[in-house]
């Protein structure tokens, strides 16, 4: 694996070796439920325990606020990324992704005639997928209508949006179990507001447009994307003057910049409407700024939101949002207590399968985590985990020797499991944590869902009946 870990001798391995074993014995593993160092109102009449704040992990960390990579480092990093990368999928530059906007028609036919949902048996509505359900999602794929020479128009989303793998917002599952619902495998990930894109194509209903985005291309709503000219696509693709989301979410349209809705708060409650989601930004999300303004109660920020008008276009609106802490002018600096402050933001936050319930998966957590220090990962855990990053592959390692390798990572640090992505805490006790977002692991052979962020030790089990610490494939630094 590049740039490997080297292991050193760790004293007090059998001591912890023993801890452990005597932890997996236990009826059911212990597991620390979440909360935030700056506890979100919907949890705040709960305890919040020492290991679920970042300023406690990062005490145990001598270089916890060592920068591990300036500006520069960092674009060194997106720009092994980008390579890695292809037209279709991965993270990408602003650069490459402008060079996307004129693709071959055929390619494009290729990538959109075969999505994987209508290749498998799925669940439509509480029912069986049929041939005829197949034939009208692939008849609104709208393939006869691609050109041999597909030229992109530059645009920008206006919403937080999701992108889908099929053109509807109808939900394929993977069966009609009521707990199959949260697990729409038409969800493939979501955009917040300022988004750059390259629009290809358009469905047959004209309700969505193919687009590519820094990190893949999917089927987004086209009422929640403007067309621009290039200069301000660039503005928006390369922000020179920009706020940083740095808290869990902000609404910019509304008062203050927090969420002032009725019902469940989003992202909280699988309960929530979705209609609340379309003015959230989330984590790492980029406000272009034109100044700050004095006032009495405290400095504002003027940003611009985009918005799209009656032709499709973009205009802005200006609006004041409060210079307080949710809000950073550029890019957060990468310190490994910034990105535990961070991932904090989002504990108790639900289970939101591709960003599903304006909350994350495993992977868009990380995602977002790292996105607010200005580094781009790919979007789902298997890239991810192929990435030029420091990795470290753990595979016929045992436990001691799993333990010393965990030792020598800095907190931040990302854990892979089989199709999971976890954001690595430290020790405590000789014991393992992370915080990840996770939907389930088994107690006893049962399976368990929790569908939350949460601060966890790795002596969950999964339905091997191995621990996840046991399961681990690679951790990898981020640098």
């Amino acid at each position: 694996a590049e740039g490997g870990i080297v292991l050193q001798g760790f004293r007090n391995m059998g001591r912890l070796a023993a801890l452990l074993c005597l932890a997996v014995s236990f009826a059911a593993p212990f597991r620390v439920s979440a909360a935030a160092e700056t506890v979100p109102q919907a949890v705040a009449g709960r305890a919040v325990r020492p290991e679920e704040t970042a300023a406690w992990w990062c005490s145990r960390y001598g270089a916890a606020d060592k920068v591990v990579l300036d500006a520069a480092g960092i674009a060194a990093l997106n720009e092994r990324i980008a390579k890695s990368s292809d037209i279709w999928s991965g993270a990408v530059t602003a650069e490459q992704l402008a060079s996307f906007a004129n693709v071959d028609g055929a390619a494009l036919r290729r990538q959109l005639a075969d999505p994987w949902p209508l290749r498998r048996e799925e669940y439509l509505e509480g029912r069986r997928m049929t041939e005829d359900d197949a034939a009208t999602f692939r008849a609104n794929l709208n393939l006869d209508a691609v050109p041999a020479n597909v030229t992109g128009r530059f645009a920008v989303t206006t919403a937080h949006t999701s992108l889908r793998v099929l053109p509807t917002d109808r939900g394929l599952y993977d069966s009609a179990d009521a707990d199959a619902r949260y697990y729409d495998n038409v969800q493939d990930s979501v955009l917040d507001a300022g988004e750059p894109v390259v629009v290809w194509h358009t469905s047959r209903d004209g309700r969505y447009v193919f687009v590519r985005c820094r990190t893949l291309s999917a089927w987004v709503a086209r009422d929640d994307v403007a067309y621009c000219a290039r200069d301000d696509w660039n503005r928006y693709a390369a922000p020179q003057q920009f706020l940083t989301v740095l808290a869990r979410d902000v609404y910019p349209a509304e008062a203050g910049g927090t969420w002032h809705g009725k019902g469940p708060r989003p992202g909280y409650d699988y309960g929530a409407d979705p209609a609340s989601f379309k003015g959230m930004l989330l984590q790492g999300s980029n406000l272009l700024y034109t100044r700050r303004v004095p006032a009495a109660d405290g400095e504002r920020w003027e940003v611009l939101l985009p918005q799209r008008d009656a032709q499709g276009a973009l205009t802005e609106k200006k609006v004041l949002l409060p210079a307080g802490p949710a809000l950073r002018e550029g890019y957060a600096p990468y310190t490994a207590r910034q990105v535990l402050e961070n991932a904090m933001q989002f504990l108790d936050s639900v289970y939101g399968w591709g960003g599903n319930y304006g909350s994350v998966d495993c992977s868009s957590f990380a995602w977002a985590v790292y996105r607010a220090e200005g580094i781009c990962l790919p979007r789902n855990s298997g890239q991810i985990r192929r990435a030029p990053l420091h990795t470290v592959s753990l595979a016929g390692l045992g436990t001691a020797e799993r333990l010393a390798v965990l030792a020598q990572l800095p907190p931040g640090a990302l854990l892979h499991l089989p199709g999971h992505v976890m954001i690595y805490l430290g020790l405590k006790d000789g014991v393992p944590y992370a915080i990840h977002s996770f939907s389930s692991h088994y107690v006893n052979g049962k399976k368990v869902y929790e569908r939350r962020v949460e601060v966890t030790d790795l002596l969950l089990c999964r339905s091997t009946g191995r621990t996840f610490l046991d399961e681990l494939t690679c951790c990898q630094e981020v640098r």
